[in-house]
């Protein structure tokens, strides 16, 4: 499981999304799946935030252009996001 043991107790911001009926299927499979691999259970919003957060914190490329301190609305715009 590339998901790691997580516990839901930060504030999050919410935020609407929405997703193809085969995501979200796939999403509620992986949240049962994230149940009996840790015997805990997380609501779609927790797992959602940390497969995001897993994804962004494995992209070297953001991770570098985030560390050198530039504005977030100019790493948007870039070519390459967005």
């Amino acid at each position: 499981m590339k998901l790691k043991r997580f516990t839901d107790s930060k504030k999050i911001e919410r935020v609407s999304i929405g997703f193809k009926s085969s995501t979200l299927a796939d999403l509620k499979a992986y949240a049962d799946f994230y149940q009996q691999e840790t015997g805990d259970s997380a609501t779609l919003s927790a797992l959602v935030q940390q497969i995001v957060c897993s994804f962004m914190s494995d992209d070297r490329e953001f991770a570098r252009v985030k560390a050198q301190g530039r504005p977030v609305r100019e790493i948007a715009s870039g070519n390459r996001i967005g």
